[in-house]
């Protein structure tokens, strides 16, 4: 009898990077810098749907800031999505969730994927800009292994700064990773608040391009209109989005703060 165990095909993926620079302790895929800049992106869930086609978004980027489940798919069959990821401009790397609630080893093993799929899509000739997400102090030995000194990165707020807690946690996230990835460039999906993102902006040695969050720009049209339904007003005069629901996205509450302030136009960039 064989004592050699088969690993079924996606479900660690290890042929993705076989040859990949690994960097770190824990050994995360090394991918290539890029200062490729997106300005507008679509889900991931998406492509190649009737929907999508409809829309001839092969223009735009794509990314993966929406619901794991919504995109796990990609993990367990990459190349089942490669000739249609091709058809983009390029691709922001997946978004595995690090929830600081997690364990170690969750953490640890989502930046790998993260890393995992954007290496093999480069490899592949897919321009991808490296999307850094953390999980809270204990991520920060490993949470921006792989990504080079420079060029573009991406980020989210989207669900990451909605109360105070977490806002803390982003704030120290993003203080951290402009200090050891030093980006030209950063691409932020959703808000981009001035009490987070303001000593940043007015320092202007990096270039922040912010691509929002689908909802904002709904709720900025609701605000702006006054409607009674969906805007509300929490206790700090926050304007505050009710629960909305939308077929990619799932159920998202967003809070945009001052709309004045932090809903910018759409493509806009902002670099001092």
């Amino acid at each position: 009898m064989s004592n050699i165990v088969e690993i079924p095909h996606g479900m660690l993926n290890f042929n993705l990077i076989e040859n990949a620079p690994r960097v770190g302790k824990y050994e995360i895929p090394k991918l290539k810098k890029t200062t490729a800049v997106a300005y507008e992106a679509v889900p991931f869930s998406e492509i190649g749907t009737e929907k999508g086609k409809k829309q001839k978004e092969t223009d735009k980027w794509v990314h993966f800031f929406i619901h794991d489940k919504q995109f796990d798919r990609i993990w367990s069959e990459p190349e089942k999505y490669l000739s249609v990821l091709k058809k983009y401009k390029g691709v922001i790397s997946t978004d595995f969730s690090m929830y600081t609630p997690f364990t170690f080893t969750m953490q640890l093993w989502n930046v790998h994927r993260n890393r995992t799929i954007a290496y093999w899509l480069q490899q592949n000739g897919i321009e991808v800009i490296p999307n850094v997400r953390w999980g809270g102090i204990k991520t920060f030995d490993f949470c921006f292994d792989g990504i080079e000194k420079g060029g573009t990165v991406a980020i989210g707020t989207n669900g990451c700064i909605s109360n105070r807690v977490d806002r803390i946690d982003f704030k120290n996230g993003l203080a951290e990773m402009m200090r050891q990835i030093e980006p030209e460039t950063v691409v932020v999906y959703g808000t981009m608040p001035i009490d987070i993102f303001g000593k940043y902006l007015e320092k202007g040695d990096t270039t922040f391009v912010r691509i929002p969050h689908r909802f904002v720009t709904l709720v900025a049209a609701k605000a702006a209109a006054k409607s009674e339904d969906d805007i509300a007003k929490d206790s700090k005069g926050y304007e505050v989005a009710e629960l909305l629901e939308d077929e990619t996205l799932g159920d998202v509450i967003l809070e945009t703060g001052n709309l004045n302030d932090v809903v910018l136009d759409t493509e806009s960039e902002v670099s001092r």
